[in-house]
């Protein structure tokens, strides 16, 4: 009878304490949180001789801090290397507590980092960060602007009949001033330098201005001449 009881004794004892013991390691129960706070990255374009870092914090909560003092990360890499860290738990009250951590990135290393985080050997979150990286700047060319010039056919004409003496100097010059001062003649930016005292036209200007007229110098040489004329102050164009 004796045996009986005790063992009706240990079946209640059993009925009490099973269910408590299986509770206190329910799967179930969240025990935790995990957070990161730059989800997505982009890496400015590196060479390899430049370890600049970026900082990535991974975060969280866990419940009954004062029953372990260390969360575990398991941090994937894109190249697929794997490495653990023990991170340790701050307790705020004696229900929760708190820690983080931060993973360094650098160097191009684009892909999806992933983090596992366990809190007494159970799993309280995942975490991934996408991370991307800027191409290389490619050189780009610079232009050089051409020098401006607009000339209009009519004047060819002109530069003939005063090569050919059948229009003067003086009338000459100052047609082709007032073109340029109103527009109508556009000649790339020409400085004046200190005049040499003379105001005579030199020969080689009125040879260019026939062999232009006669097409047997392009518009560039016979312009140099005109520029040479307001660099001297012959024309006058301010």
């Amino acid at each position: 009878m004796r045996v009986l009881h005790f063992s009706i004794f240990i079946i209640l004892v059993s009925i009490m304490i099973i269910p408590n013991a299986l509770a206190s390691h329910d799967s179930d129960k969240q025990w935790g949180t995990v957070s990161v706070d730059k989800p997505t990255l982009e890496l400015p374009y590196t060479t390899a001789s430049n370890t600049q870092y970026e900082k990535i914090k991974i975060f969280g909560t866990v419940e009954e801090p004062r029953s372990t003092a260390f969360v575990y990360m398991t941090i994937s890499e894109p190249d697929g290397k794997t490495y653990q860290v023990k991170v340790r738990v701050i307790a705020d009250t004696n229900e929760q507590g708190h820690y983080e951590n931060f993973i360094l990135i650098c160097c191009n290393s684009a892909g999806t980092y992933s983090v596992y985080v366990e809190w007494r050997g159970y799993h309280i979150g995942t975490v991934t960060i996408d991370v991307s990286a800027k191409p290389k700047s490619q050189p780009t060319d610079t232009l050089t602007a051409e020098p401006v010039t607009i000339i209009p056919n009519w004047i060819k004409t002109h530069a003939g009949w005063w090569a050919g003496g059948q229009i003067n100097d003086s009338a000459y010059l100052l047609g082709i001033q007032y073109l340029i001062k109103e527009g109508i003649m556009v000649i790339p930016s020409t400085e004046r330098s200190e005049s040499s005292g003379s105001q005579e036209v030199p020969g080689w200007i009125k040879n260019s201005a026939g062999w232009w007229a006669t097409d047997q110098i392009d518009d560039i040489t016979y312009i140099s001449g005109i520029q040479y004329l307001v660099s001297i102050g012959i024309i006058v164009v301010s």
